[in-house]
């Protein structure tokens, strides 16, 4: 469901149509969403060139505050804790090292798929960007744990998908957003930590 679609199901919902839509009415329903309402911009201007609404005034996105940079000792001793602490979950592990270590974005790490993963004698490869890139063995490790959790999955439930970091929903992945926030609740903020 896009923006668009959400807003109109939410004046559906208080009795309203798109054209009877008012400016404190779209205030109401921003302040209520998350902040990726703020993309509906751009429909609100169609709204308006179409004459389906009157002037309203919908906010540019605002700025994440991503903070400062991590200095060397601090991404250090957040890769310790992704790599060595095996009370967290595979899956933030993973992808915590992934941030740190590779600078990796979070849109990247969620797409990638468990064929991604290459075994070989010489050790464990991962597919980001040009080519793959052998993994250290800790991470090697995780990734092929992560790789077998998920062909194992996708078996039970007879599904055919291929994501390294399944979703919730049949046949998708974790979405980034889900990722960032998980990741958040380690310390790791994502473009502080690239």
């Amino acid at each position: 469901m896009t923006d668009g679609d959400d807003l109109a199901a939410w004046l559906h919902a208080q009795g309203l149509a798109l054209d009877e839509m008012r400016q404190d009415q779209l205030d109401a329903w921003l302040v209520a969403g998350n902040s990726t309402r703020r993309v509906i911009r751009p429909f609100i201007a169609w709204l308006e060139r179409t004459g389906t609404t009157g002037s309203l005034h919908a906010p540019w996105r605002a700025p994440v505050a991503i903070g400062p940079p991590l200095d060397d000792h601090q991404r250090l001793a957040l890769l310790r804790r992704v790599v060595e602490d095996e009370r967290l979950d595979p899956r933030d592990r993973f992808a915590g090292a992934l941030v740190l270590l590779f600078a990796q974005p979070l849109t990247h790490i969620v797409a990638l798929r468990r064929s991604d993963v290459l075994e070989d004698p010489n050790g464990v490869r991962l597919r980001l960007g040009r080519g793959p890139i052998e993994l250290p063995e800790a991470l090697a490790q995780l990734a092929v744990t992560l790789r077998d959790q998920a062909a194992g999955r996708a078996r039970v439930a007879a599904a055919d998908s291929d994501w390294l970091l399944p979703g919730r929903k049949h046949g998708s992945h974790l979405t980034d957003e889900r990722l960032r926030e998980r990741l958040h609740g380690l310390g790791i903020r994502a473009i502080a930590s690239r």
